[in-house]
């Protein structure tokens, strides 16, 4: 499914409304399904950061098909192990 400019905008524009209802300043990357990047933004004072840990995020939601908050859940719950376990 190819992403338009529009529809990442509006996407976009939901994620800045719910930045700043949380009072959070945040980098917003909207990427298609390759992974190639359609739309990002910084929102105002937000650290420069921001930028790159989106596009990071961004990428990793889209390789696992999967939200970046589910992924935090999955996280939690996935066994621990080391090298040397």
């Amino acid at each position: 499914m190819t992403l338009t400019l529009a529809q990442a905008q509006k996407i976009m524009q939901a994620a800045i409304v719910q930045s700043q209802a949380i009072g959070i300043k945040a980098g917003i990357t909207v990427i298609d399904a390759r992974r190639d990047l359609v739309a990002a933004t910084r929102m105002d004072r937000a650290r420069f950061i921001t930028a790159n840990v989106s596009r990071g995020k961004a990428s990793v939601s889209a390789m696992f098909g999967q939200p970046s908050a589910a992924l935090e859940q999955q996280k939690d719950m996935a066994p621990r192990q080391g090298y040397f376990s």
